[in-house]
């Protein structure tokens, strides 16, 4: 699903062409494009991590789950280049009783993140990992395989609206023809008369929808929303 977003017009007004005495105005045009897409993969980070006044033990707790996750993930075929792990970390931990730190042991940790490129499975396995003692979850993100494909479309949309506005306003003012001069997505880059190249991050921006403090297994759809800034000149 696609919707027009037109968000600031700033016009500025331009003296005679000295050459051939046309007159013509630069019209400044903020645009955005909005595209949804329903996602298809998925990454979230482990934390695993055990604590014990044994530092070996505390360790072979931490290993031990490490080593429990990844048979859970190769049993679900996850490849092994879509997941990774931490070196363990050590640290001691306290506790406060009667005013004062008390030692509660060295405490072992490390993050697994992983990549889910199907979403069926990743419902499977976060559903065990929750029942893991020792192992939490945070950081669940959604996107899409083809994200730049979607992203380029956004661009496209806010392009086509920049150009609707801008034959809006030649035909409110009487004009009688529009060109571009200069685009840009980057408001910096805008507004000068040198070229500008359009340059794709490779990120969504303004992701939709709010997600809540809980962790989401079906995210329903994304929003990609990408802004154009397009410079047009009306000849009268």
């Amino acid at each position: 699903m696609k919707k027009i977003v037109y968000i600031i017009i700033l016009l500025s007004l331009f003296g005679c062409n000295k050459s051939d005495n046309v007159k013509s105005i630069l019209v400044n045009i903020e645009a955005s494009g909005e595209t949804q897409l329903v996602p298809d993969i998925a990454s979230i980070a482990v934390n695993v991590s055990c604590t014990n006044k044994d530092l070996s033990k505390s360790t072979e707790c931490t290993k031990t789950n490490i080593d429990e996750l990844f048979a859970l993930l190769n049993g679900h075929k996850i490849k092994k280049d879509d997941y990774h792990s931490s070196r363990v970390n050590l640290a001691k931990e306290y506790i406060w009783k009667n005013n004062s730190q008390v030692f509660k042991g060295y405490k072992s940790s490390s993050t697994i993140n992983i990549l889910f490129r199907n979403l069926e499975t990743m419902s499977a396995i976060i559903t065990k990992i929750m029942t893991m003692e020792n192992a939490s979850l945070y950081n669940l993100s959604y996107s899409h395989s083809e994200v730049d494909s979607f992203a380029n479309k956004a661009y496209l949309e806010a392009l086509d609206n920049s150009k609707t506005l801008a034959n809006e306003i030649k035909n409110k003012l009487g004009g009688k023809s529009v060109e571009v001069m200069q685009i840009s997505n980057m408001r910096e880059n805008f507004g000068t008369n040198k070229s500008v190249t359009l340059s794709e991050n490779k990120k969504l921006s303004r992701y939709s929808p709010n997600a809540p403090p809980t962790i989401q297994v079906h995210p329903g759809s994304l929003k990609i929303i990408k802004d154009i800034y397009a410079q047009y000149r009306i000849t009268f």
